[in-house]
């Protein structure tokens, strides 16, 4: 990525979207009450009237045991009842703190923090508390047969995912069709005149799979049916094998002196977990690029507890949600989301050496570069430098700022040199280019 520089400006959450300009420059943004908060057991639920839910549990299903070996038989999970079967979102509205409708790379990510709190019955029992910590993701393989060697389960964050009628975000509330807001439900009903529509039923029991929102790994993987395979968003024809998921953070929990706990303490109620993803991965990095061009952050959060009835125990993750002032937990201890972004200047096409001209010393750089992956010369980012860099160095050289004043001349190859540098570039071996859609990664 080409170094640009970037002035210091504060922007606040509550900044009117006609004052967030696309000008560079460092924005912050917290909000301890993201706009949509639900959780899924395996539908859709959301706080507010009507369906007041102060609260979201994680855990699994994917096993139960034979009544006749009393021995654990796996299953695979479906679009109707995927494994993650409960599990909690997040999604938070951007768009009035940070510009949107950037290009991606102009998004800088700097920091990224979400904080969930735990809520407590369900992780105690009469005698005491019972729920041990875990900082390290479980192995699909091992959750299978049983070798899991750690004391308990992780708290796992992944992307949003969108797919079927939802493709876009909306806060509002407005009941625009294919817009995902607070309280869709995860699986669409079956319409009047639709095939399948029986107008004997209520349109509530009119359900069917497969699931339209879900957690995504760093892959840009469908994770809700990872831990045994099964139906998948985005695998080829929906299914998928079993795989351990790349998630976006696991869920590292800290004492008053900043210490983090050893795995197998207890957890007991309003414990933090805190989830720092690394910025550095390609996958997270587009994720939230892609969001924040977008105008929002989501966020999915499961684990691997399987509760009494299929395999666990009763104890298993509890957390607080509060979106609204209604129910028992007004102003609560909400999930939390702290980001900080720079915003860079835009990228000027050509100008390879990042000094904001493009010139001779561009033409240098690429000369010195053809042939490889770059990748400060490689203009149109296709993964090796070659003939089309050098004309959008030309192209752009013609009117960039140094060479529009006329101080440096401009070279260019002969036309045999031009051929023989197409030749060369045709025998180069490049490479693809991948990145994640926060909003429906499919395949």
């Amino acid at each position: 990525m080409h170094r640009r520089h970037a002035a210091v400006v504060a922007v606040g959450l509550l900044a009117s979207a006609a004052g967030v300009d696309a000008n560079p420059g460092a924005f912050t943004y917290d909000n301890a009450h993201p706009e949509i908060q639900m959780w899924s057991y395996p539908a859709g639920s959301a706080n507010g009237a009507g369906a007041v839910r102060d609260r979201a549990s994680t855990f699994a299903s994917f096993s139960y045991l034979n009544g006749d070996t009393n021995e654990p038989v796996f299953y695979p999970g479906n679009g109707l009842d995927p494994s993650r079967r409960g599990s909690f979102l997040i999604v938070a509205d951007t768009s009035e703190s940070i510009p949107l409708g950037l290009p991606l790379d102009r998004y800088q990510i700097d920091s990224l923090r979400v904080t969930t709190t735990l809520l407590g019955n369900l992780i105690s029992e009469a005698a005491g508390r019972v729920l041990p910590y875990d900082n390290t993701l479980d192995d699909a393989e091992s959750l299978t047969v049983g070798q899991d060697a750690d004391a308990g389960h992780p708290i796992e964050m992944y992307g949003l995912g969108l797919q079927g009628d939802f493709d876009a975000v909306n806060f509002d509330g407005s009941p625009t069709q294919n817009e995902f807001r607070l309280g869709s439900p995860r699986w669409r009903q079956y319409r009047e005149g639709e095939e399948g529509y029986d107008p004997q039923l209520d349109p509530a029991d009119q359900s069917f799979a497969p699931y339209q929102f879900f957690g995504v790994d760093t892959q840009g993987r469908d994770v809700e049916n990872s831990v045994n395979g099964g139906y998948s968003a985005t695998a080829p024809e929906n299914a998928t094998a079993r795989f351990t998921p790349d998630p976006f953070a696991i869920g590292k929990v800290y004492d008053a002196q900043g210490g983090e706990f050893v795995p197998g303490d207890l957890l007991d109620v309003g414990d933090q977990f805190v989830f720092e993803p690394n910025l550095q991965d390609a996958g997270v990095l587009a994720y939230l690029q892609q969001s924040l061009s977008d105008g929002h952050l989501g966020f999915s959060f499961s684990s691997m507890h399987q509760p009494a009835g299929h395999t666990g125990t009763i104890a298993y993750p509890d957390f607080y949600l509060d979106d609204l002032d209604v129910g028992n937990n007004p102003d609560g201890a909400a999930p939390r989301i702290e980001l900080s972004v720079t915003i860079l200047d835009p990228v000027l096409a050509g100008d390879y050496d990042a000094d904001g001209a493009v010139d001779a010393a561009d033409y240098q750089l690429w000369r010195a570069q053809y042939g490889t992956a770059g990748p400060e010369a490689d203009g149109n980012a296709d993964g090796v430098v070659d003939a089309a860099d050098y004309t959008l160095w030309r192209d752009n050289a013609a009117t960039g700022s140094a060479l529009a004043a006329g101080a440096v001349a401009v070279p260019e190859p002969s036309g045999a040199g031009l051929v023989a540098l197409g030749g060369m570039a045709a025998a180069f071996c490049g490479w693809v280019e991948w990145f994640i859609r926060p909003k429906r990664p499919q395949s």
